[in-house]
């Protein structure tokens, strides 16, 4: 079952059924590689960090972790979090096996 396959009202206990089933699977806390491109690499001084939790956390929760964190973050206003080369929604739940970075605001021309 995908997230796209829970109706709205299905969503907060499909969340809660994954998390539990992790930690059961699991028994520790999960553990978040995440990529760090452009500024944000370069304010943190590193290509990645760490960053571990007591359970499995939303994409939203995730960022607003990371920047409570990492204060520095907090000033990049259009910093956003992808996962396996997504931009997910805020509820999104976060796996440790899954790709996650850290993408600033960029400018092109």
């Amino acid at each position: 079952m995908g997230f796209d396959d829970v109706g709205l009202c299905g969503i907060s206990k499909y969340i809660c059924e994954r998390k539990q089933r992790y930690k059961i699977a699991l028994k520790r806390m999960p553990s978040y590689q995440i990529l760090l491109f452009g500024i944000a690499k370069d304010l943190l001084k590193s290509d990645k960090i760490s960053y571990s939790v007591e359970e499995l956390v939303s994409a939203g929760d995730l960022l607003a972790q990371l920047k409570k964190n990492y204060p520095v973050l907090s000033e990049l206003p259009s910093l956003r979090i992808a996962v396996d080369h997504h931009f997910p929604k805020p509820e999104f739940l976060v796996e440790e096996n899954m790709e996650i970075a850290l993408i600033p605001p960029v400018s092109g021309g």
